[in-house]
């Protein structure tokens, strides 16, 4: 693959966090004239149970709710359980006194979700895969009475390829879910529990899933469960694009940006030839790039220039300036898939040069300036973190303008930071640390479904998010022993898994992560 490239430069930084030397992932968005979805969110039928109150877990996800529509209920998807039984007056509202006592059923019982959909004839034609957003915590997931699927990350979506496993008409899809407690109670807790009683029973540490829910010392135990994103049937005739990502490298003089394009596309069949096309909208560059696309997802690059760049800055310090970068897959002359991400060129590193009394400074520069960082730490903003509205997060990021604030601090034991709140952060010049989602335990890496299951979650996230020119700063943890997890990783992984919580420069985390096609 020949991808025309301007001249290269080289920055030398070395920290022990991960760093965006204006690295800009985007998120790109399915806008085609080829391609389609269908919104399966909305209401769905939802029944539980613990195992002897209800019918056998086991038969549960395989019933056909009409035949029985007493056993069920009507609740929105998107929408957490203990909000969705909080609206139908099962629970009172868990923020006031010790109703959150009255929630604790909702996260031990095991809960099926159930709804039908018609798909056309003419659909069936194309490959198709049905995503969920996110799913709140252990899911099963059947289509037509068949297993199709498992999921165990609320931080990551889910998506199953369901070509051929669709029928013309009516289908019905099953979700059978539960919060982690039956996932994780056969699991050892023997050198991960580090002496917190409510640990035993719940094993968190197991858990990919926001850590606080099983109590910590600001909030009680509110275990979340349920479907808690968008749910969606999509279908491709050639070809969709997965993530992407654009790097942009400043020279030393901020006048030239080198803008790396990074595309993941996955393809209807083998040998599907297309165009990749990147454009800088702002100034009308555009690079085309002839490519062969194949059935799973493949990394295609585009390199473009931007002179004299218009920079973003941290607030106070200059304007938050963006750029807006186009991808578009074109196959026989058509646009198949597109989309479209705001961006801002930045350049960050930390500056570890000599103390001249002991040790090393740790301080981060933007564009070749000194910031001083001040700010606050950022823990979910509910108890029921897929609750929290657009409105709340400006209200917050309002807050921390007038409280001088110029970054926030994601802590490791929430959730990844949304688009949402990135976007209000962008717009606001408010720079970000985020952490990896771990905190305050061991972590069993010695377990490879596990291993597997944190690298593919990392390697999401990070491309998913990095976008943004606030995201500033990655950092691996927050209070933990790391002892289990990274010898057993190295098992797994033939390189140095320090390195992917502790970077000395954002080139690394390219470099150490590049098995994982990062």
């Amino acid at each position: 693959m020949n991808n025309p490239k301007p001249r290269s430069m080289k920055a030398s930084l070395n920290f022990r966090v991960v760093i965006h030397l204006v690295t800009l992932f985007f998120a790109l968005s399915a806008y085609s004239q080829q391609n389609g979805e269908m919104i399966l969110s909305g209401t769905w039928k939802v029944t539980w149970t613990d195992g002897v109150h209800g019918r056998d877990i086991r038969t549960i996800t395989r019933f056909e709710a009409e035949k029985d529509l007493d056993r069920y209920m009507d609740v929105p998807v998107p929408m957490d359980l203990n909000k969705a039984m909080e609206a139908k007056g099962m629970i009172d509202d868990p923020n006031i006194a010790a109703n959150s006592l009255q929630a604790r059923w909702i996260g031990q019982q095991f809960w099926c979700y159930y709804r039908m959909f018609d798909v056309s004839e003419e659909t069936l034609k194309d490959r198709a895969w049905l995503v969920f957003d996110r799913l709140d915590y252990a899911a099963t997931i059947l289509l037509n009475g068949k297993i199709i699927g498992t999921h165990k990350n609320a931080y990551t979506p889910c998506r199953i390829d369901v070509t051929g496993l669709l029928k013309s008409g009516i289908n019905t899809l099953s979700v059978g879910i539960e919060s982690g407690y039956y996932d994780a109670a056969n699991k050892s807790s023997e050198d991960y529990i580090q002496g917190e009683i409510i640990e035993f029973a719940t094993k968190r540490n197991w858990m990919r899933k926001p850590q606080y829910q099983y109590g910590w010392d600001w909030n009680p135990v509110m275990v979340n469960v349920g479907i808690t994103g968008d749910v969606r049937l999509e279908w491709a005739k050639h070809a969709r694009i997965d993530q992407g990502l654009v790097q942009a490298s400043l020279s030393d003089d901020l006048s030239l940006a080198e803008l790396t394009v990074n595309v993941f596309v996955q393809g209807v069949g083998t040998d599907v030839k297309a165009t990749i096309r990147s454009t800088v909208i702002e100034t009308n560059q555009t690079i085309d790039q002839e490519v062969s696309l194949g059935k799973e997802v493949k990394k295609f690059t585009n390199q473009l220039e931007v002179t004299r760049p218009k920079l973003w800055w941290p607030i106070g310090q200059g304007g938050q300036n963006f750029y807006h970068i186009k991808t578009e897959v074109i196959v026989g002359g058509t646009v198949v898939d597109s989309g479209t991400k705001r961006i801002g060129i930045r350049k960050l590193e930390i500056d570890q040069s000599p103390h001249p009394e002991e040790g090393k400074y740790f301080t981060l520069k933007v564009n070749n300036r000194k910031i001083f960082c001040k700010g606050g730490n950022w823990v979910p903003a509910d108890m029921i973190y897929s609750a929290v509205t657009k409105e709340k997060y400006e209200t917050l990021v309002n807050l921390a303008k007038e409280a001088n604030f110029n970054m926030l601090r994601i802590w490791g034991g929430g959730e990844y930071i949304s688009h949402e709140l990135l976007e209000l952060c962008d717009e606001a010049g408010i720079m970000v640390w985020q952490d990896f989602m771990f905190a305050c335990a061991k972590y069993p890496g010695n377990d490879r479904e596990f291993a597997n299951n944190v690298r593919d979650e990392m390697t999401w996230a990070v491309r998913e998010y990095s976008s943004h020119p606030s995201l500033c700063v990655w950092c691996g943890r927050f209070l933990h022993t790391w002892c289990p997890l990274l010898p057993a990783l190295h098992k797994y992984y033939p390189l140095n898994l320090q390195s992917v919580y502790h970077y000395r420069r954002y080139s690394t985390i390219q470099h150490r992560l590049s098995l994982w096609d990062t």
